[in-house]
């Protein structure tokens, strides 16, 4: 018994029906402590294990077992995981949930070999399919091995050894063959149960990600946390970051303030296992990293997948530097002395101003000595490129419309275009003359000046086979598999890329330098994707529409604003003689929900819009404040052999990293941290502009020695939907109280936990109690259909010995759509208004509670393990009805 989880031994006490459980334990040898005791009871209470009540009494000590805990008491795992596999039954999907649940009772299989950490990160993640569940990503893992394994591929000649493929994949084939074994016990156990796995009872593809994360809501209900963020978050980011791009930008902070520059080399060699691409903004102490939005993260390896998101990938990478210990202990620069910091910025500055250097100082108009002026200017550090191309023209402040060609489209709401001025169809027309006629003279590109930033002419195939050269500019490099070195290139005149062999790439003609860039980068305004499908991402459904629908096209585009080079438009588009908004018609089909603007956003609209209205543009020449020099400019001054003195750095860091705090009294005050190893180590706050709870799930929770600080580990970020976290709340919660504002008019928000002692009114698990404001509104309609699902849950858990195979199938049909209907992501935003007195029970009285009304179906449900939740009658209601 003292090897034996005590949960799993206090149900079997129950299954004695002997008495209560500290009776019978208190005759064992060598009892369990009465305070371990009482807690585990609560605990699979709260989890529904143990009904609420104990013959209609409810207390501290024990609790009438439900079918839950039924099943939890026959299988060798956690009862959190059983609990899962039990909701899986329920909802339709048992296969994945067993799955998870074997995958997440063993030690993870997922590797982390030493010195290859990022790379290790960025399998995982890409294993999740853009979920940000670890759940997920073993469920996916699991998936393809099998499939693998069903079809024989790694038994083909010349295919895939299975050895090869798991160290491939980053993953420890030992393990997850120990899983398998683990599921297959764990499928024999559940048909002992008459639980069976049946294909016909999948949930549909499109709502399969979002049914398993409400499986896992309810499985790990109450490790809930959500996102927090300080006031006036919009402008806190913006200030933090003084204007660079957050969507691509990192901190490192600990410069030398005055000579930051000089060690922009030392800089760049920390992040090379990252990107070899990026630009660095100087101010004082800090380095703003910029990175760019391309990178080949995502194609060095076969199942490599970007992070979903508008955040690059190399970006998520630079954040995970700081959690790999063997980079962060070495996150540190090598101090100039002071005589040679000197004689350095002198030889940069002399050397940036010349003739020769391909970017000149915007502004360097001080007198002052260099170490004075570099304190307080900002200086932004490029790649080092000898023949970099001019940026495209965007439209003014004046230009509310802009004609243009679609070139190339990404995703439903992110595209490419090119004026359609003449000019620039011109100048496509020049280009291509020039290349065709004379492309066979074009020399190769040295294979040792292929670096990220150098721009040549790259080739393209299109759909029919005709291979031509365009303009490009080398994104990545990296040797493939055949050992070939090869290029990511993107074509700067259409916005699309591609990997090519770097053998193949040609000097660029110095007179096509001199044109600008022609593709435009644009981003559909004040529109999302329904998160309820598609994470966060725009779906391949709406993708593969908005290819058809406006690709190779012309548009007139609608200008909202223009940010870090960016457009952010709404696309119009004619039909029957008429303009329609494609960001509308999206919304319509289904795709998109109409979202507000990022502050940076907003605010560029709000100046375009004053700038409209004057005479003339304003000179945005003269306002510029921001040096900008060629890395370039360092390559003569790279010998610290003289140096001795390291100086640690702080960071990478981001304003937009997701920090959580508990829900529950007894985790609020205790600093949260990810687990390391977590696709979610590193996520990021898309969307800071949406004033909705976010909520992460954890299916275990550590504490430190001290107790000071909760790792989550096995976590799952719910979808961006408006009033997810107070839904799942009173979803998955053993008992609700509701609260109403001062006039009784609305719901406010609810308590939920196990409840209090009706007959001493001492609360039963204050520690785990939560309260919650409502960021939405929620009606009886609301309640009533959570009622329902909670009934449906209790009908299928207290009957599944009974139900037929076809009533059960329709039930788990009928349960998934509810829940859908539930989470409607057109909920407006409503400001939380605070109970005035929280975590304090029985709070209503008694003739304003509206009782359920519950049918023949069920015998008590008290006794259930989902209790249906108790109304308020609201004085709005009252006033209609009269």
């Amino acid at each position: 018994m003292c090897h034996t989880p005590l949960s799993q031994v206090i149900l079997k006490t129950k299954v004695l029906d002997m008495g209560e459980p500290h009776s019978i334990l208190a005759l064992a040898l060598d009892p369990p402590d009465m305070g371990d005791i009482c807690r585990t009871i609560l605990i699979l209470k709260q989890m529904g294990a143990l009904s609420v009540t104990a013959g209609g009494c409810r207390s501290h000590l024990d609790g009438d077992m439900t079918y839950l805990g039924k099943v939890i008491v026959h299988l060798p795992i956690d009862p959190h995981l059983a609990k899962l596999i039990v909701m899986g039954h329920i909802l339709g999907c048992l296969r994945e949930c067993v799955i998870i649940a074997a995958s997440l009772s063993l030690k993870s299989f997922h590797a982390r070999p030493f010195q290859d950490e990022l790379n290790a990160f960025l399998s995982k993640v890409s294993w999740a399919y853009g979920s940000f569940s670890d759940c997920l990503a073993v469920l996916n893992t699991y998936d393809v091995w099998q499939n693998m394994q069903s079809r024989g591929e790694f038994l083909l000649p010349g295919g895939k050894a299975e050895k090869e493929w798991a160290k491939h994949s980053y993953v420890q084939l030992g393990t997850l063959q120990d899983v398998h074994k683990l599921v297959e016990d764990l499928t024999d156990r559940l048909k002992r149960l008459k639980i069976v796995i049946q294909a016909h009872q999948s949930t549909p593809r499109k709502d399969q990600t979002l049914i398993l994360k409400m499986c896992m809501a309810a499985a790990f209900f109450p490790h809930y946390y959500r996102r927090t963020v300080p006031e006036d978050y919009q402008r806190e980011v913006c200030r933090e970051l003084t204007g660079h791009d957050p969507f691509r930008t990192v901190i490192l902070s600990g410069l030398p303030a005055a000579t930051n520059i000089i060690y922009d080399q030392q800089i760049r060699n920390l992040f090379k296992e990252c990107s070899q691409n990026l630009v660095i903004s100087y101010e004082g102490a800090k380095a703003y990293i910029q990175f760019p939005n391309l990178d080949g993260s995502c194609v060095k390896e076969e199942h490599f997948q970007s992070i979903p998101g508008g955040c690059p990938t190399t970006m998520h990478l630079a954040l995970k530097m700081r959690q790999v210990p063997r980079i962060s202990q070495n996150l540190y620069i090598t101090l100039i002395s002071p005589e040679e910091s000197e004689r350095q910025l002198q030889g940069i500055l002399g050397h940036s101003s010349g003739q020769n250097s391909p970017t000149q100082v915007l502004d360097y108009r001080s007198s002052k000595p260099p170490r004075q002026t570099l304190t307080n200017l900002s200086v932004r550090v490029t790649q080092p490129t000898s023949n970099s191309l001019k940026p495209p023209e965007l439209p003014s402040a004046r230009n509310h419309t802009w004609g243009a060609y679609v070139t190339h489209v990404v995703s439903a709401g992110h595209f490419w275009v090119i004026s359609s001025d003449v000019s620039n169809i011109n100048n496509l027309k020049y280009m291509e003359e020039i290349i065709m006629a004379s492309v066979q003279e074009f020399s190769p590109v040295s294979l040792a000046v292929v670096t990220p930033g150098c721009v040549c002419l790259a080739p393209f195939t299109d759909v029919q086979g005709m291979q031509a050269y365009y303009r490009a500019r080398v994104e990545d490099v990296f040797s493939s598999q055949d050992e070939k070195l090869k290029a990511l290139v993107f074509f700067v005149d259409y916005g699309n890329t591609e990997i090519v062999d770097a053998s193949d790439l040609r000097l660029l003609p110095r007179r096509l330098r001199e044109v600008n860039m022609l593709a435009v980068e644009c981003m559909l305004a004040e529109v999302k994707p329904v998160a309820k499908y598609s994470d966060g991402s725009w779906g391949p459904d709406a993708t593969k529409w908005l290819q058809k629908y406006a690709l190779n096209k012309s548009f007139t585009i609608q200008i909202y604003s223009v940010v870090s080079g960016m457009l952010r438009v709404n696309l119009l588009g004619k039909e029957g003689g008429r303009f329609i908004s494609i960001n509308q018609k999206l919304i319509s089909l289904g795709f998109a929900v109409k979202a507000e603007e990022f502050y940076l956003s907003k605010q560029n609209h709000e100046l375009r819009a004053i700038y409209s209205s004057e005479t003339e543009a304003p000179d945005h020449d003269e306002t510029i404040t921001t040096s900008a020099l060629s890395s370039c400019s360092f390559n003569h001054f790279r010998d610290h052999s003289a140096c001795s003195t390291k100086v640690k750095l702080r960071g990478p860091d981001s304003p937009l990293l997701l920090r959580f705090v508990a829900l529950t009294p007894s985790g609020s005050s205790k600093l949260v941290k990810v687990e390391t190893s977590s696709v979610n180590s590193t996520a990021l706050d898309l969307e800071p502009q949406n004033p909705h709870e976010r909520l992460l799930v954890a299916g275990n929770v550590t504490l430190n020695p001290s107790g000071s600080t909760a790792t989550l580990h096995n976590t799952t970020l719910m979808p961006s939907i408006p009033g997810i976290l107070p839904i799942c709340i009173l979803l998955f919660c053993p008992v609700a109280e509701m609260r109403v504002n001062k006039t009784g008019t609305h719901y406010t928000g609810v308590l939920v936990g196990l409840g209090c002692d009706e007959r001493t009114g001492h609360v039963i698990y204050p520690a785990d109690d939560i309260e919650v404001a409502f960021d939405i509104d929620v009606t009886q309609e609301d309640l009533m259909l959570i009622n329902k699902i909670r009934f449906l849950l209790n009908v299928v858990l207290e009957e599944a010995e009974y139900i037929p195979g076809a009533t059960l199938i329709s039930t788990q049909k009928n349960l998934r759509q509810l829940i859908l209907r539930l989470l409607d992501e057109k909920r407006g935003y409503k400001e939380p208004e605070p109970y005035p007195f929280p975590y304090c029970w029985n709070k209503v009285s008694q003739e304003d509670l509206l009782y359920p009304e519950v049918g023949g179906a069920l015998d008590d449900i008290e006794k259930s393990a989902f209790p249906l939740h108790r109304g308020i009658c609201l004085r709005s209601h009252i006033m209609k009805s009269s």
